[in-house]
């Protein structure tokens, strides 16, 4: 999600600056914008989920869903 979130903050960035010494007009190109955030969820090393763990970082695998506005499964 952080990789939606920085897009969306681009496009909110460019509409308030534009006047402002900002004229581009920003993209998005969604596959490469998933393509990325695959980069940074698809695996995590085995070194770095046993560095969460040992914080008391549970990790989970597997995919998630939502069955109410505060709870997933």
């Amino acid at each position: 999600m952080v990789c939606y979130y920085g897009a969306a903050e681009l496009f909110d960035w460019q509409e308030r600056m534009i006047g402002n010494g900002i004229d581009g007009n920003a993209k998005i190109n969604c596959s490469d914008l998933m393509e990325f955030k695959r980069t940074f969820t698809n695996h995590v090393p085995d070194k770095k989920e046993q560095a969460l763990n040992k914080n008391a970082i549970d990790t989970y695998h597997g995919k998630a869903s939502f069955i109410s506005d505060n709870q997933f499964s």
